[in-house]
């Protein structure tokens, strides 16, 4: 049973964790996601995506100096239980994002005007054209996230010029994961709070005057490494936002 020792996460970590509730459906097994295509930049948010260009190669996680690709079949405008190693957590800032992988690395460029991919702390320029998506470097990098079809699909940044050829597809369809907590919360609810990026759940538990943080690991929709210690329950507040305790 869990400790009555109350504790209290202000409002403001919502920045920093993204936060998955403990409804049956959001910790199903991972042939149950199902990924919904956005076509705009208002429906862009924070969550987890499978990225697709127009061959059908989807983007994959880093691997030496590339990033996978492999072949999805979408069914109207959903991808169903994609394999893991193509689910991205895109973390969006404004007209940029961070894009991180099925293992936790946040890819970035090389740098300057270079062909590459690398792993890095990195913010990627957004567009959204026709309801496909563009990922660019900045400043001085002038390159463009893209797959390259004579190396059997796989991703990295090219030079834009180099972009500007069809052998070098970089506009992507983005399909985000259905039932993710991005919408209001409800008082009362049990979630876990985490960072993607890390793969590290907050705990109510403390290691000296520090909230500890405690490994989990994503597959799908299916969050696992966590236990009571890290569930926390949601209270609404008079002027709308958030608090959260551990019981």
């Amino acid at each position: 049973m869990r400790s009555h020792t109350r504790s209290r996460i202000l409002s403001w970590l919502l920045i920093f964790a993204m936060v998955l509730t403990m409804a049956p459906a959001a910790v199903m097994a991972a042939d149950s996601a199902t990924y919904t295509k956005i076509s705009t930049m208002d429906e862009l948010t924070t969550g987890q995506y499978v990225a697709v260009v127009n061959t059908g190669y989807a983007l994959g996680a880093l691997d030496g100096t590339w990033l996978g690709a492999e072949a999805v079949t979408p069914e109207g405008d959903t991808v169903a239980d994609p394999a893991a190693n193509l689910v991205w957590t895109i973390t969006v800032d404004g007209a940029a994002v961070k894009l991180t992988d099925s293992n936790g690395v946040t890819i970035a460029p090389n740098g300057g005007n270079n062909n590459g991919i690398s792993a890095g702390d990195y913010l990627w320029a957004v567009t959204c054209t026709d309801g496909t998506f563009r990922f660019a470097g900045q400043g001085e990098d002038t390159v463009t996230l893209a797959s390259n079809k004579a190396q059997s699909n796989k991703f990295r940044a090219y030079k834009n010029s180099t972009v500007s050829s069809n052998s070098y597809p970089a506009d992507f369809t983005l399909y985000k994961l259905d039932g993710q907590a991005s919408g209001p919360l409800s008082d009362g609810q049990e979630v876990v709070i985490y960072a993607p990026a890390h793969m590290k759940a907050l705990s109510g538990q403390y290691s000296g005057f520090y909230n500890q943080a405690v490994d989990v690991a994503m597959s799908g929709t299916s969050l696992s490494g966590y236990g009571d210690t890290e569930v926390w329950t949601v209270q609404v507040n008079d002027d709308g936002s958030y608090s959260f305790s551990y019981d």
